[in-house]
């Protein structure tokens, strides 16, 4: 049985409102820049995928890395010469598990002295320490990452990516997901 009283109650709310609600599709049309929307993905697994879409023309579109992929892998692996991240990095995530960094993003604002932090670490093969501040860092060869340096260099990736998708364009904003259970130290 259809409830009658749903859609009266919206229409009540569009005339107190002055109108109806913005569709998110038309809602695209009040950014002012060029944004991009970003998932860094999550788990303890082996690794997982960022995504990221950009809004042209009132319409999101994921985007594709340079390798042609919808997904970029979570990833940065730190070499002598510099550091690859995403599909590249991928290619070397189990041949050189020392210096692959993944699963930074479930350690962003994490103590290390947590059981949050204890919980990764038995997931997955990074060796951790302790910042200045007390919050979780992840070592590679003695040198310490903190988890927003490894997310901020996937973001780098994914902007280029974006900005290469809107002909070169620059993108100024990002709305970056965040899981239901961050918690707001994760979050800032």
């Amino acid at each position: 049985m259809r409830d009658e009283a749903k859609p009266e109650a919206a229409a009540k709310r569009d005339r107190a409102s002055g109108g109806p609600s913005k569709s998110p599709a038309s809602a695209a049309s009040y950014f002012t820049t060029d944004v991009m929307g970003v998932d860094l993905g999550q788990g303890p697994k082996e690794w997982s995928s960022a995504c990221v879409a950009v809004v042209e023309d009132g319409e999101a579109r994921v985007v594709e890395s340079a390798q042609g992929q919808r997904h970029t892998p979570s990833l940065v692996v730190f070499q002598d010469n510099g550091e690859l991240v995403g599909q590249p990095a991928l290619r070397l995530l189990f041949s050189r598990t020392d210096v692959a960094v993944h699963g930074h993003q479930l350690l962003l604002g994490v103590p290390f002295d947590s059981a949050e932090c204890e919980e990764v670490a038995r997931a997955l093969p990074l060796e951790l320490a302790a910042d200045s501040e007390g919050n979780a860092a992840i070592l590679v060869h003695g040198v310490k990452h903190a988890p927003a340096d490894i997310a901020a260099r996937l973001l780098a990736q994914l902007k280029g990516n974006a900005e290469t998708a809107l002909g070169g364009r620059s993108v100024l904003s990002a709305v970056v997901g965040v899981p239901v259970n961050a918690t707001p130290a994760m979050r800032d």
